[in-house]
């Protein structure tokens, strides 16, 4: 899942993690159908998702009615960085 460089990053699309940087850089792009189900979900391991869905939405970034996506400002970083 890690690419061996930032252009491989961007030939080698099952290799969405840059070398440099941790998975927990990573935003997704959520579908409406996907949010639901993570937020009806009544498994305790999802907690931390379920709360971090339900900030997102409170804030109202990134939230249209098809899903839930990245940031204005994630995405103008992520521009930024595979321009290196």
């Amino acid at each position: 899942m890690i690419a061996a460089s930032r252009s491989e990053m961007n030939d080698n699309l099952s290799k969405p993690f840059a070398p440099d940087t941790k998975c927990c850089t990573f935003n997704p792009r959520i579908p409406n159908y996907m949010t639901g189900v993570i937020l009806s979900d009544t498994d305790p391991a999802l907690e931390e998702g379920m709360r971090r869905i339900r900030a997102r939405i409170g804030s109202g970034e990134g939230i249209f009615p098809n899903g839930v996506y990245p940031t204005r400002r994630y995405r103008a970083r992520e521009a930024s960085i595979t321009k290196l």
